[in-house]
């Protein structure tokens, strides 16, 4: 499978970010997915984020400090601009179309018998269950991870953080929350 290939076979799933619509939030699913899997997402500590504005800012910058005291750092935001590879990154570089086919070949397996369940796993949680793959293989020594949106039931909640952090809320998501206390009581479901 080449990268294109593989990019297509991502871009076939159910995507919330596209379609702007949020049905039955619930991260079942990637929980399931994750279990399947043997939880790459618990091989490292990590910083997780969230907020309405200034997300990618912040995990930006801690990204950068944890990497200026010499760890290695690897990165999972959204959206991306222009390539999809642009949400993954170790050490400040995006994974390689290589890695990306590489990750995929595993995780295809596993996100074909969630299908054949008929438990499609959708985009987000696919490039989700992709990152925390790849950065348990890179053997980081730490992860900063973006919530997509919202905080309780995005697919990204499944990391027990050992850091949650909250940038600027306002209302985005009128299904998370049609007050700023409302949104901030979804997105604070990533404390623990």
């Amino acid at each position: 499978m080449k990268y294109d290939e593989t990019v297509r076979a991502l871009d076939k799933r159910t995507n919330y970010e596209r379609t702007g619509r949020l049905t039955s939030p619930t991260i079942e699913r990637i929980e399931a997915l994750l279990d399947l899997m043997d939880h790459p997402e618990q091989g490292y500590p990590v910083i997780h984020i969230t907020g309405t504005n200034g997300k990618t800012t912040c995990a930006r910058a801690a990204t950068e400090v944890l990497r200026a005291a010499g760890l290695r750092v690897a990165t999972y935001t959204s959206p991306h601009l222009i390539n999809v590879r642009e949400r993954f990154s170790y050490d400040g570089e995006p994974i390689s179309e290589e890695e990306f086919v590489e990750v995929w070949r595993e995780l295809a397996p596993y996100l074909d018998h969630f299908d054949q369940q008929g438990q499609t796993i959708t985009w987000f949680e696919a490039a989700t269950a992709l990152a925390f793959t790849w950065f348990a293989e890179k053997a980081v020594d730490a992860a900063v991870i973006e919530v997509g949106m919202g905080g309780s039931w995005d697919a990204t909640n499944v990391v027990d953080a050992a850091v949650a952090a909250i940038a600027r809320i306002d209302v985005d998501h009128p299904e998370l929350g049609t007050t700023p206390v409302e949104a901030a009581n979804e997105k604070s479901g990533i404390i623990k």
